[in-house]
């Protein structure tokens, strides 16, 4: 389930944050990737980005306990964010998920907000492994190998 999906009924406004905002919506989560670094290298050609992103999640004060509900609205969005790739295979699940309050207002009083804090790495490109040209047709084994690759004859076919 996305962001979207889990917060729709709500009537959340989720989308990217941008810096030339002038409106504020509230209830919103506004998603930023605050730093991409160079992840763990699966091997098979792909870039990996070890992304940090970050969910605001913001709400007027003149929410019903403001205070509780914006504290229950950032662990709601960590359990959907917990064990979630988004359906996507080239992303890996995220980890190091917290949540801590944050003076966000950007030239604007009257809101509380919470930001989401996770790390998930995003393999772009290519799979060189994915094409069916490089798949082995024949394996070969044998039980005391010697290590000499000119011994084929000495292997058997599985």
């Amino acid at each position: 389930m996305t962001v979207k999906e889990e917060f729709k009924s709500d009537q959340v406004c989720v989308r990217w944050l941008e810096s030339a905002d002038k409106e504020l919506p509230a209830p919103a989560i506004l998603l930023d990737i605050e730093q991409l670094d160079i992840g763990v290298d699966a091997g098979d050609g792909r870039l990996p980005l070890e992304c940090s992103l970050c969910a605001f999640c913001v709400m007027s004060v003149k929410t019903p306990s403001y205070e509780l509900a914006v504290k229950g609205f950032a662990a709601r969005l960590m359990k959907l964010l917990r064990h979630n790739n988004f359906k996507i295979d080239a992303v890996t699940l995220p980890k190091n998920i917290t949540a801590e309050g944050v003076d966000f207002s950007p030239g604007k009083a009257g809101y509380i907000c919470w930001a989401v804090t996770w790390q998930q790495t995003v393999y772009v490109g290519e799979d060189v492994w994915n094409s069916a040209t490089i798949m082995p047709t024949e394996v070969k084994f044998r039980l005391q190998p010697d290590g000499c690759a000119t011994d084929e004859d000495d292997y058997e076919s599985l």
